[in-house]
């Protein structure tokens, strides 16, 4: 008897330590209730309430890992909640439909149990489609759809609107009706007669005098359907907007995919500024973006340099020099572009606007006559050998940047220009010229006779350089200021000849670099 009892008491506590679990039925005039707190985990077995029994949950009891919970008679589910749920079979009635939306739903599937399943006659959400079609369908035809179709929190089998398209599922007519034809039924296609959505774009820099400027080709797309044009709204305030045949798009034009393609924009020089116009795609069922996108167009200010090259005659007549190379450098002395002469001698550059200088290869078989500067910041008696300073301003043809050149020797020295004292010969000359902003270079001829050289500037002396010199550079020069230099030859024995050069040094504007780059031809 002691043996019986104490096997029995073991058993007893096994049980309550592993409880069994089996199915669980509430018949016909029974009531579960589970209230706050209670949680009931029936170990994946099936729940059933049969035709006359309640569930009552109203005051949040909680029913855990569920198998299969079928309603044949009523759940009062109030804050109670079917959590860890396979299948749902639904015959019978729910007091209030239940919500998935919040923190805690009422009711939650998964595949814990076995396979999710919805299944049984009711209508849940009295949409007029029953919880089998709507709950069944949306795990079975898959198309990526989900028991959520719509992601507002709320199941497909209890919710009216299972796509979120504004449209109850009754009047999409269940599973029978596919619009658009992709294998959805509608009341689970959240794509029905959504519209068209259109990519923003930006375009490349385009330059304020660059003319008509192909635009990139607009795009967009249709979850439901193909996009086969675009509405343009809201037109750039500086340059036009136009078809590829030149035609003016106006305010709300409605553009073909071809024409959209063709798109250019003629910014007219109007205005230094990114601008922009709204764009729309259009499906093939007429529906419009309603958030259309913007096409970005940035400008950018840009300055022209122009000039030509031509061989002067003792009479004065040009004529134009072919495949000169002129090189382009900024202020900091980076070459910036090169190019070539045409057949007229003509050239130019396209650039920002800014400070520039630029250079000329000295032609073969020609010599130097003049460099004249063009535009606002004329100067026709620049005095820098082979190369020309330019200010280019918004948007500004700099134009007649001109290189002349001579077929006979001149000199390249400012005037005035004094014979040659030293060796007696009035056709040797001694000249100046800049080599950088504050400095200049005096040039002479060397005599028989001499063994030393004594310079003054503004009748200061300066320094002495021996024999067989023929040049020297001055520096710690005032720009645009006049200067006389005079270069004295002592042969030794008390004999001097003097000879002296007037020069003007030239007003640089402060920007040139240190030394000009040397150009090979």
């Amino acid at each position: 008897m002691i043996a019986y009892i104490k096997k029995l008491f073991i058993t007893l506590i096994w049980l309550w330590i592993y409880p069994l679990y089996a199915d669980v039925v509430i018949g016909n005039g029974n009531i579960e209730r589970l209230n706050t707190g209670v949680i009931k985990d029936i170990n994946c077995q099936n729940y059933t309430i049969l035709t006359g029994g309640l569930l009552n949950t109203v005051n949040g009891g909680i029913l855990r890992e569920v198998a299969k919970f079928e309603i044949n008679g009523t759940w009062d589910f109030g804050d109670g909640q079917i959590v860890e749920l396979g299948i749902w079979i639904n015959n019978g009635a729910v007091v209030i439909k239940p919500t998935q939306t919040g923190t805690i739903p009422n009711v939650q599937f998964t595949t814990l149990c076995g396979p999710i399943s919805i299944q049984g006659t009711s209508d849940t959400d009295g949409d007029g489609i029953s919880d089998a079609d709507e709950g069944d369908n949306a795990v079975a035809l898959g198309h990526g759809i989900t028991l959520d179709q719509d992601d507002d929190g709320i199941y497909n089998f209890l919710d009216d609107d299972s796509d979120g398209d504004g449209i109850p599922d009754s009047v999409e007519g269940g599973n029978t009706i596919d619009s658009n034809g992709n294998g959805i039924p509608d009341y689970l296609d959240k794509h029905i007669n959504s519209a068209p959505t259109t990519d923003h774009k930006y375009n490349a820099e385009i330059a304020l005098n660059a003319g008509p400027t192909d635009l990139v080709n607009p795009s967009g797309s249709d979850l439901d359907g193909t996009v086969v044009g675009f509405k343009i709204t809201n037109l750039p305030t500086g340059g036009t907007l136009t078809l590829a045949n030149g035609v003016v798009v106006t305010e709300g034009q409605v553009l073909t995919i071809a024409q959209a393609n063709g798109l250019k924009f003629n910014p007219n020089g109007s205005t230094n500024a990114t601008q922009s116009f709204s764009i729309a795609a259009i499906d093939n069922e007429g529906a419009i973006d309603p958030t259309p996108a913007t096409f970005w167009i940035p400008l950018t200010s840009q300055g022209i340099i122009t000039g030509n090259v031509s061989v002067r005659d003792v009479y004065g007549n040009r004529t134009p020099l072919a495949n000169v190379t002129l090189v382009l450098f900024n202020s900091n002395g980076i070459e910036i572009a090169r190019t070539t002469t045409d057949a007229h001698g003509n050239y130019s550059f396209h650039v920002p606007p800014g400070n520039y200088y630029i250079q000329e290869a000295q032609p073969s078989g020609y010599y130097d006559f003049s460099e004249n500067e063009g535009g606002a910041d004329n100067d026709s008696h620049n005095g820098l050998i082979n190369t020309i300073n330019v200010v280019v301003g918004n948007n500004e043809t700099d134009n007649g940047n001109d290189f002349i050149e001579s077929s006979v020797r001149v000199s390249c020295a400012p005037t005035p220009v004094v014979p040659c004292n030293i060796c007696n010969q009035t056709h040797y000359v001694a000249h100046s010229h800049n080599v950088k902003d504050t400095s200049a270079e005096i040039h002479w001829v060397d005599s028989y006779y001499e063994i030393a050289y004594d310079i003054y500037l503004n009748g200061t002396f300066i320094a002495t350089v021996g024999e067989d010199e023929t040049r020297y550079t001055l520096t710690n020069l005032q720009a645009n200021t006049n200067y006389t230099a005079a270069i004295i030859a002592n042969n030794g024995y008390g004999g001097k000849t003097a000879q002296t050069v007037v020069f003007k040094t030239i007003n640089s504007l402060g920007w040139l670099p240190a030394i000009y780059h040397i150009l090979l031809p």
